[in-house]
């Protein structure tokens, strides 16, 4: 590792050696991650085909979720990080407890804005 920007931790992962405080982590998730369409990956809207591809690839990983659960048991999802709220509204179509956290609620009120209620902003 020759990364000027990187540390390896006492329990072996490599980790940031300037990390942002929290405050400018929430002022910058806030103000500029979602909302700023110039520097995002982040779209107000996806084509039908885009939706299709990110619903495929959360199908994937709740099949993965399913083995935890007896055949029809439903959970509880708490999606940290949840951005624009497209697992919440997968999980939640399943019939589980969805709840999101994240730094800003930007995402999911531009992309599935019936989702907002479940979204705690922090």
């Amino acid at each position: 590792m020759n990364d000027p920007r990187l540390r390896r931790h006492e329990f072996g992962f490599l980790e940031v050696v300037d990390r942002p405080t929290s405050e400018a982590l929430s002022e910058y998730y806030a103000q500029a991650y979602f909302q700023n369409a110039a520097s995002s990956s982040f779209r107000r809207s996806y084509s039908e085909e885009e939706l299709e591809v990110i619903e495929l690839r959360i199908a994937q990983k709740a099949l993965q979720a399913r083995t935890l659960l007896s055949d029809d048991q439903s959970g509880s999802l708490l999606d940290v990080g949840c951005g624009e709220g497209f697992v919440l509204k997968f999980f939640d179509r399943l019939g589980w407890q969805v709840q999101g956290i994240d730094y800003s609620r930007a995402g999911v009120q531009q992309v599935n804005p019936d989702y907002v209620g479940h979204v705690e902003q922090g």
